[in-house]
């Protein structure tokens, strides 16, 4: 059971991704991932039908080119790019939006987001006393980010969000629905830009296609989404040397990748991985594409390797990096614990994974990857936190599948598609259901020792070059 912190703000960031707004222009959950789920690894997400959000009235920056009009229509547009994916039977509308001064006050806060929390679940509370809002924070100097997260934290976050699920839940282990969201976005990087004694500056100024790519991102959060790599390799090779990531390749990342891109880009709109990742939280029978399903391997071949990403990549020149997805293993294991992010945190089918979405007559490389170190906390990709590095990510040559079709569209399940890694079963860390916690907080780049330093060093020499 996760201790329960009585400070309020840190209630408010149990469970929600972060958009970070850092020097290597890090702004921008999870292939194969909700951002919940449940003690049995089933997600936690919205029930079909209508969910209203409820934004506050206001602008990002009214006098940098984003006023209340301008913000409200990115924030429909964003979550009407998701309600788009093909077969999705979610309805999202705008609602009523929140008064201007909600966020002048702790009061005014506390009203909206805690207190209104029970409206949403009388199951948990009792009757309700008035509306279930799902509100959108519009923090146009970033105030509220300080609040959340510390002294200067709007210079380094754009954005936070995700689902809202009750404390002290009777059905806390097996719930599977959400019933409120909430999300924030921060105003203080666009231009004119704020500035506050004692913190440095922007580490770059936002422009509308990072704003647009925030609310993509958190928007997904939201909606149960967590994040993705997929194209890890790209993403280093960009760190190491900026001069080779040209703007071509924002094609090649999902919208949720944990972080922005090389050189202040950002994702190009959803990415297929968005797209299979969405219709599996939400049902969507995908029969006239393959799924591979499979477990990854320590190097004994027995001993589950649980928290590597494995993917599928088209072997087709050209669309190896566009038709490309992914999943964590052991994401959907059943656990011990319900918050526990530590390896051991299962009690079977621990390596185990699903690929979903491969296209007819096309050939597919899997691969298992180790997740990149940096990416934890509120850029984590569950279910291990920290990302396990004791292997070798590996694309065996021999390990490719062809999704074959029958006449009736048909495709199916090709199965027991196995990984066998170099990672010593010594390593691996056995079924006991302790370790980390999900306690929240966004603060990815921290000053902290790497075991694997060379992509935190290239971010960091790209981070003081903003400084």
């Amino acid at each position: 059971m996760r201790k329960k912190n009585s400070n309020f703000y840190l209630q408010l960031i149990s469970k929600m991704g972060a958009f970070l707004l850092t020097g290597f222009t890090a702004a921008t959950v999870l292939a194969g991932n909700a951002l919940d789920t449940n003690i049995n690894g089933n997600p936690v997400v919205w029930k079909q039908g209508t969910i209203t959000y409820n934004p506050m009235a206001a602008g990002l920056k009214p006098g940098g080119g984003f006023d209340q009009a301008t913000t409200l229509q990115i924030i429909d547009e964003s979550f009407q790019a998701w309600e788009d994916i093909e077969g999705i039977s979610l309805n999202i509308v705008g609602g009523d939006t929140l008064p201007a001064n909600v966020l002048d006050s702790q009061e005014n806060f506390t009203e909206v987001f805690e207190t209104e929390l029970a409206n949403c679940y009388p199951e948990v509370f009792g009757p309700a006393n008035g509306p279930c809002r799902n509100p959108i924070f519009i923090s146009e100097d970033g105030q509220l980010f300080d609040n959340l997260f510390g002294q200067c934290a709007r210079f380094n976050i754009l954005g936070v969000a995700g689902p809202q699920l009750p404390a002290d839940d009777p059905e806390e282990n097996t719930r599977t629905e959400v019933k409120r969201g909430w999300a924030a976005v921060n105003g203080a990087c666009i231009s004119p830009e704020e500035s506050v004694d004692g913190c440095n500056s922007c580490p770059f100024t936002a422009q509308e296609s990072n704003i647009r790519a925030t609310m993509m991102h958190e928007l997904g959060h939201f909606l149960g989404v967590h994040h993705a790599m997929v194209n890890p390799e790209e993403f280093v090779a960009g760190i190491n040397d900026p001069d080779s990531f040209t703007e071509d390749k924002i094609t090649h990342f999902p919208e949720m990748f944990p972080t922005s891109l090389p050189n202040g880009l950002d994702p190009a709109g959803l990415h297929k991985d968005d797209h299979e990742i969405f219709k599996a939280l939400y049902g969507v029978d995908n029969n006239d594409t393959c799924t591979v399903t499979g477990k990854v391997y320590a190097s004994d071949g027995s001993t589950e390797l649980r928290g590597a990403e494995v993917r599928a990549t088209n072997v087709t020149p050209g669309q190896e990096f566009i038709d490309a997805v992914a999943f964590v293993s052991g994401t959907n294991a059943p656990r011990l614990d319900r918050y526990a992010l530590n390896q051991g945190n299962c009690t079977q089918d621990c390596g185990s994974y699903e690929l979903r979405g491969l296209t007819p007559g096309e050939t597919y490389q899997i691969c298992a990857l180790k997740i990149i170190n940096v990416f934890t906390q509120g850029s984590r990709l569950p279910p291990v936190d920290p990302p396990f590095q004791a292997f070798t990510s590996t694309c065996p040559n021999s390990l490719t599948v062809t999704c074959d079709c029958t006449g009736n569209g048909d495709c199916g399940e090709i199965n027991n598609v196995d990984i066998v890694t170099d990672a010593n079963p010594d390593d691996i860390e056995k079924s006991d259901g302790g370790g980390n916690v999900d306690s929240g907080g966004c603060s990815l780049y921290q000053s902290q020792e790497i075991k694997t330093v060379k992509v935190w060093t290239a971010m960091q020499k790209t981070l003081r070059k903003f400084k």
